[in-house]
């Protein structure tokens, strides 16, 4: 991502998701969740090197803690919905219904400019039931927008249909097996859900190692779904990578599965493992291919994502009205540009034509470049 992606305009002493990016002047840091592409160069040596204050959700401020040791003194922690004040702004906290404590960021200026960084988000139409939402419905100024899935070909199927998929083919499964293994492959936080409706459907408990067990205070309120306990679990939690790779194309790794049940002693085993992620349907190879077995091995991959489809992401724009769309996930230029054609014809283009003619009567065609809205 380029600083750009980091910025809010008219607030040059903020960064948001922008650790690595701090320079001499910002003091206030701004944290939408606790993944690893997010908080990139924080850590409790960066809160030695660089003053100013982060702040993040109550959630994601206990995470940090506990994986990266921010120290509590310099967090201000807010709940979903609450607000801050910073010099020049209040910012409310959304539900961005990404990962455990993920939050959308509203920029509400007072030079009466609004702008929102959506961070990672899975758009749902409950998010828009937030008030200040509500409220900002079409004076958002710039929208900075997460675009991981921004390609007509991306359009997943809804979160709870995806989980109960998960949910009947792990019965049948265990039916089938009752001395078998489910895995479900995860990111250090988020896919619980997933893990928690399997476990309570099944009425099991679900495995994971020491790490994922020191953050549940903070990313789950069933912790007795949960064990430290290997060898007593029918259902383990793993990482993304346990059991295949997905770039370019989807490849499962049996060796890596057979490897583990073989360091366990439990050869004959069988397994059924679940890679849930966008991806799965991200290209016609992987949905034809979506299914691999080797022996008493299955590995299955899962439309569920925690971002939001292409569908999902015009909804949310042409919902919102903003007058200007950022994305903040692109290979290059030329994919930028193709993302912004998407969603031209959703923007507020009324209230762009009269920033324009406002700009011009107020100084002349110099003063509407200078507003942002004039050019070629």
């Amino acid at each position: 991502k380029q600083r750009a992606c980091h910025e809010v305009p008219g607030l040059p002493h903020v960064l948001v998701d922008g650790f690595s990016q701090a320079v001499k002047g910002c003091k206030h840091f701004f944290l939408t969740h606790a993944h690893a592409d997010h908080y990139d160069g924080l850590d409790a040596r960066w809160c030695e090197r660089h003053e100013g204050t982060i702040y993040c959700s109550s959630i994601t401020a206990g995470l940090i803690r506990v994986k990266l040791g921010v120290p509590t003194s310099r967090v201000v922690a807010c709940d979903i919905g609450e607000s801050v004040e910073v010099p020049g702004a209040r910012v409310t906290f959304l539900d961005a219904n990404h990962c455990p404590g993920a939050a959308m960021l509203l920029f509400e200026l007072s030079t009466g400019k609004a702008v929102l960084h959506s961070g990672d988000f899975r758009f749902s139409p409950r998010l828009l039931e937030a008030p200040a939402l509500i409220a900002a419905k079409g004076r958002i100024d710039r929208l900075y927008l997460d675009t991981t899935y921004c390609h007509p070909s991306h359009n997943f199927p809804p979160q709870e249909e995806a989980v109960s998929f998960v949910v009947e083919e792990s019965r049948k499964f265990l039916a089938k097996h009752p001395t078998g293994l489910l895995v479900i492959c995860a990111y250090t936080i988020g896919k619980e859900r997933i893990v928690e409706a399997v476990a309570e459907a099944l009425s099991l408990k679900c495995y994971i190692d020491e790490a994922k067990a020191r953050q549940l205070p903070y990313v789950t309120a069933k912790p007795s779904l949960y064990t430290t306990e290997e060898e007593a679990a029918s259902l383990h939690m793993r990482n993304m990578r346990f059991a295949g790779q997905l770039f370019p194309f989807f490849r499962p790794n049996f060796t890596s599965i057979e490897s583990f049940l073989s360091s366990h002693s439990w050869s004959s085993r069988p397994v059924l493992a679940f890679i849930p992620t966008g991806w799965a349907v991200a290209s016609n190879y992987n949905r034809r291919n979506s299914y691999s077995s080797r022996d008493a091995i299955g590995v299955q991959l899962v439309g569920y994502s925690e971002h939001s489809t292409f569908n999902e992401l015009q909804a949310f724009v042409r919902w919102l009205k903003p007058r200007e769309v950022v994305p903040t996930v692109y290979g290059d230029e030329p994919a930028r540009l193709r993302m912004l054609r998407h969603f031209l014809p959703l923007l507020d283009s009324a209230a762009n034509k009269r920033r324009f003619f406002g700009a011009l009567a107020a100084g002349g065609g110099g003063a509407a470049k200078a507003a942002g809205v004039g050019g070629t």
